[in-house]
């Protein structure tokens, strides 16, 4: 496990860089963001620490009823490395993970579950099955399966309000507490899901810019580049914040470092900003000093 964890911080580069999933974030002291870390996160442990011999000792393992090495198996087969991708045995790996406690893997099993009906990685594609495997990974305390609940609550609840308005063209749909998708999102982000930290602070925007600049900061502290951006433009506008443009500036940069083209944008207009603002203030300063020794 030891070794596991080691290959996951050495892939950190790499996975805080792609933009969508923490979804091994939630467990190991690694965050990453974005809908592509989902699984890239489990491609860098499986090429670290899966070779054919160590995956032939965690289907032993596995059989024996060690619920962890279970959902490592399911992580291999996921993956194609070295001819074996199987989606069916990482469906049937994971399975038995999520059917029992792998110090955190059941849960994170069962959220991978959801992913492939999500997807359709070797099953058909069923929302409800992949909500219902969400569900468990949530109520197991695992962020990812909450913030991935509140996705699908978010789908349901903007198919509800198009439907009421096209039925009343005048009705007020603006609610008056959070949605059920805002409230998983904000689950997810007290679970340390930077993608339910960064959604919880877009339901929040223009509602409540204080709440908004505290989902947003937390998210882009897990290295989420759209909450780096975001937090970046409530500080530079100086919304539900105190305005700082080296701060914002900060935040920018990070978003840029975790490849967001907009983060890079930004950064560098503040920063070009900045600088013809201090080329300014020196020619001021100087024009006033020689005024004043006069």
């Amino acid at each position: 496990m030891a070794t596991h964890i080691a290959c996951l911080k050495a892939g950190r580069g790499l996975l805080s860089r792609n933009g969508a999933f923490e979804l091994y974030g939630d467990y190991f002291p690694l965050k990453v963001s974005g809908f592509i870390a989902f699984f890239l996160i489990i491609f860098v442990s499986a090429s670290c620490s899966e070779s054919p011999q160590s995956l032939k000792k965690l289907e032993s393992e596995c059989t024996a009823g060690n619920k962890f090495s279970c959902a490592k198996v399911g992580d291999a087969y996921f993956w194609e490395k070295n001819g074996q991708q199987n989606y069916q045995k990482a469906f049937e790996a994971y399975s038995v993970a999520c059917n029992g406690n792998g110090l955190g893997e059941g849960a994170r099993a069962c959220a991978a579950i959801g992913f492939m009906y999500d997807n359709g990685h070797g099953v058909e594609k069923n929302e409800k099955i992949a909500y219902d495997f969400f569900k468990k990974a949530c109520d197991e305390k695992f962020g990812q399966g909450c913030y991935r609940m509140g996705l699908h609550e978010r789908h349901l609840e903007f198919l509800r309000n198009r439907l009421r308005s096209l039925l009343d063209p005048v009705l007020d749909l603006t609610p008056t507490s959070p949605p059920k998708s805002a409230r998983l999102f904000q689950e997810a982000c007290r679970l340390n899901s930077s993608d339910g930290c960064r959604e919880a602070g877009m339901y929040f925007d223009e509602l409540d810019n204080f709440k908004a600049v505290e989902y947003f900061a937390k998210s882009c502290k897990q290295h989420d580049a759209q909450g780096c951006l975001l937090y970046g433009a409530h500080l530079e506008a100086g919304k539900g914040i105190r305005q700082n443009d080296s701060q914002a500036l900060e935040s920018y940069g990070k978003a840029c470092d975790y490849k967001n083209e907009a983060g890079c944008e930004d950064y560098a207009r503040v920063k070009k900003r900045l600088g013809e603002y201090n080329t300014l203030k020196k020619l001021t300063d100087s024009v006033l000093n020689a005024t004043n020794s006069k």
